[in-house]
């Protein structure tokens, strides 16, 4: 158990980092999402102050129950949910995992070939 002191004579300093962590996200059923509701970046993932600095919270989730993250490895959504926390829609791969992962999901910003030929039937 990790204790964490916030500020002197805070009652919060009595919460081990993961009560304080646990006490962020919106706990459901085990397959849903547990989602982050603290501060979130502009790219949309939950942020923790933890080991001494500002993490994304899915990374702090992923310490907490599975240890720590091997070096030059990501943690990654298999939920695709930026604020998802829940410890088994995370998994640790590579950056090519998450650029592969990106385009299969869609989300390189690009149009495909199907959506082009919607748009162009719409608008002919």
């Amino acid at each position: 158990m990790i204790t964490e002191s916030i500020v002197p004579g805070d009652p919060k300093s009595k919460l081990t980092i993961e009560e304080r962590f646990w006490t962020k996200v919106n706990v459901r059923g085990l397959s849903d999402c547990w989602e982050w509701t603290a501060y979130c970046n502009h790219f949309g993932y939950g942020m923790f102050h933890y080991n001494g600095g500002p993490k994304r919270a899915h990374r702090v989730a992923w310490e907490l129950t599975h240890g720590p993250i091997p070096k030059r490895m990501w943690v990654l959504h298999h939920c695709d949910n930026p604020l998802c926390v829940n410890p088994k829609h995370l998994y640790v791969g590579v950056r090519q995992d998450n650029i592969d992962d990106m385009y299969l999901r869609g989300r390189n910003g690009r149009l495909s070939s199907m959506d082009l030929e919607d748009i162009t039937v719409d608008y002919q």
